[in-house]
């Protein structure tokens, strides 16, 4: 990944910061700027392994991921009977999740 970016003149900058400075400014309002462009590459890395499926034993650090929420419908009962059967007889997470 790389990042390249520009600002005006009221900034400071360096590698991984951008910094607005006014010394006393007599404006009401300021205005500031900065124009970024990142370039990224995306890609799956294989899986080397089966992993099985269900996952059993979550780590408790995780589990307030997958607790329902106002925004995550995990148990609502059409949503269970769907996921039900999307995994059906499956034993491989990979499969369950991107098959």
């Amino acid at each position: 990944m790389w990042l390249s970016f520009s600002t005006d003149s009221c900034s400071q900058k360096n590698d991984t910061t951008v910094r607005y400075v006014w010394e006393s400014p007599e404006e009401q309002e300021l205005e500031f700027g900065l124009t970024s462009k990142v370039n990224v590459r995306y890609g799956l890395l294989p899986v080397k392994s089966k992993v099985s499926f269900p996952v059993l034993n979550i780590p408790a650090e995780l589990e307030d991921y997958i607790k329902p929420r106002q925004n995550i419908d995990s148990d609502k009962p059409e949503i269970v009977e769907k996921a039900t059967e999307i995994a059906r007889g499956e034993d491989d997470l990979f499969i369950v999740v991107f098959a």
